[in-house]
């Protein structure tokens, strides 16, 4: 076949950190039409990471490619991925890929080193799940201080409103913003005492 999956072999625990077959991609780009064969190709900071040999047909597609057994020699995989649809409630056909480990009806599927499988099947959590509490309130912080035009970071200063949008709609945002940044400082004021009551039982 001469497609190679080289991938993560290691198995980690972000969803992220996988190559990844996502079917609305092939979808918008005209490629599940019966007949079609095309490959695939992962990059990470430009450099080629990974490729598979995509076939389609009515019902299903096809991925090859080659990637290490436990020798480091290459075998060649290839087998077929059932594609399920549903109806949109505006009109239209929605694709899913069906779980070759599980069956579930998943929109991706993850390279886990060997076979292509759904998140639940490699116990994988999305980046947010595995963001502490902290950090998910400076996340939350930063997306509203770039929603209205502002230099990221708690530690900068307040901005002024965006000259098109309603007061109403500012001041909503703002009490977003002030609640958000309260709750920030009480978790970083609660590792703080964690820390310290730690570096303290170790004296």
């Amino acid at each position: 076949m001469g497609n190679h999956c080289s991938g993560r072999k290691a198995l980690r625990n972000c969803t992220d950190e996988y190559c990844s077959i996502r079917i609305g991609d092939w979808k918008r780009r005209g490629l599940l039409t019966p007949g079609q064969q095309f490959n695939w190709q992962w990059r990470q900071n430009g450099e080629p990471v990974g490729n598979i040999h995509i076939a389609t047909e009515v019902d299903q597609i096809k991925v090859g490619y080659t990637c290490p057994d436990t020798n480091n020699q290459s075998q060649c995989h290839e087998y077929p991925i059932k594609l399920q649809t549903s109806v949109l409630a505006r009109g239209g056909i929605r694709y899913w890929l069906t779980c070759p480990g599980c069956a579930r009806r998943m929109s991706i599927l993850y390279f886990g080193g060997k076979y292509f499988a759904c998140r639940i099947c490699y116990k994988l959590n999305y980046r947010s799940q595995r963001a502490s509490f902290t950090d998910k309130h400076f996340d939350r912080l930063n997306k509203i201080r770039k929603k209205l035009g502002w230099v990221p970071g708690i530690g900068n200063s307040i901005g002024k409103k965006p000259p098109t949008m309603p007061w109403q709609t500012f001041d909503k945002i703002m009490a977003q913003y002030n609640d958000c940044t309260r709750r920030a400082i009480l978790a970083i004021s609660g590792k703080l005492k964690n820390t310290t009551a730690v570096l303290s039982a170790k004296r």
